[in-house]
């Protein structure tokens, strides 16, 4: 698959599409400056724009609504909050949809949690964009908090029977390298090595377990 990744103030976005010289492509969160994003537009077409939750780059994505025909998709209970930023919302998704770039199919996941509105996208069943549901790393990165942190939970207990092998490519890392595999993150991350919802609560926020009741 043909991969960019583009990175503003620990934020992380990505645009891909078919491997080689053609076919369209598509931008995953958006952030920061889109010149790189309108370079790559010289070659090949930009159709699709996809938000993975509401924290999204509200100047990124209106500039890219204004400088390319590409639709703008996010989950459908995110359509009034972006209508209200002036983003003009085409595909209203829910978990379970699906949709095509350039032949690569695109399974959209529901992963409320960070907000209700947060999905994952798996496309061509091996690469998963996270945003901000699953960062990478061994620490919590800085500033994400959960809006919902018992379906934040659950959310990532489902996406954690992946296959080990699901390329990871988040919104957000603490880890050096731009991507890792669900394999890796089972082995290190504390959102997805928590035992039970009290650590994983821990875990999200930076703030030590309660102890065992005493026996």
């Amino acid at each position: 698959m043909y991969l960019r990744t583009y990175e503003h103030e620990g934020r992380t976005g990505y645009l891909f599409g078919p491997e080689g010289f053609s076919g369209p492509l598509a931008v995953v969160d958006p952030v920061g400056s889109i010149e790189p994003i309108l370079a790559e537009r010289r070659e090949r077409p930009i159709e699709r724009i996809v938000l993975t939750s509401g924290h999204f780059d509200a100047e990124a994505v209106r500039a890219l609504q204004r400088h390319t025909d590409a639709r703008l998709g996010a989950h459908r209970l995110l359509g009034p909050r972006l209508e209200k930023a002036g983003i003009a919302v085409a595909d209203r998704l829910s978990g379970g949809d699906r949709f095509e770039v350039g032949g690569i199919e695109v399974r959209v996941l529901a992963t409320p949690g960070i907000d209700r509105g947060s999905i994952v996208l798996l496309a061509g069943g091996a690469w998963l964009f996270t945003g901000l549901t699953l960062p990478t790393g061994p620490r919590r990165p800085a500033g994400i908090v959960a809006s919902d942190p018992v379906a934040h939970y659950v959310s990532l207990r489902m996406l954690s029977q992946l296959p080990p092998g699901t390329i990871v490519l988040p919104g957000a890392r603490t880890a050096a390298e731009r991507r890792s595999t669900l394999g890796r993150e089972l082995e290190r991350n504390p959102l997805l090595t928590a035992a039970d919802l009290a650590a994983f609560r821990a875990a999200a926020t930076g703030s030590e377990p309660p102890p065992e009741p005493a026996r």
